[in-house]
């Protein structure tokens, strides 16, 4: 990024008399997450949904997987512990009681937890 100030003394924040050029050089690191290896191989379908629906997910690296449902105000309205056999999983979450809305689950396994949005829409 480059500009120009008007400034007699290297003051740039005014303008102090003479024209002064300036050149800010920003950093190369990334602000962004690495990917997870918990987002490899995961499918939740079907979005949106009417309260039913399935998790799959490949490569797990433990035999056992926490899921969380959780409303906006962060309170949790179900929770399932799911083994899972050979390092997949498959498994249906009914929320049928749930109301129509923006929720959130939790899918961990033990090292790593992410968080995906989900509609429910009846």
């Amino acid at each position: 990024m480059t500009g120009t100030t008007n400034s007699n003394d290297g003051d740039v924040s005014g303008a102090h008399g003479s024209l002064d050029f300036w050149v800010v050089k920003l950093e190369g690191t990334s602000v962004a997450v690495n990917e997870s290896d918990i987002e490899h191989g995961l499918r939740l379908y079907p979005l949106p949904n009417q309260g039913l629906f399935t998790i799959e997910m490949d490569g797990l690296p433990t035999d056992r997987v926490e899921l969380g449902l959780f409303n906006l105000d962060g309170r949790l309205l179900r929770q399932e512990t799911v083994k899972n056999l050979n390092k997949s999983l498959s498994h249906q979450l009914d929320c049928g009681d749930v109301p129509s809305g923006l929720y959130m689950l939790s899918v961990g396994t033990g090292t790593e937890t992410r968080y995906i949005k989900v509609i429910v829409q009846r």
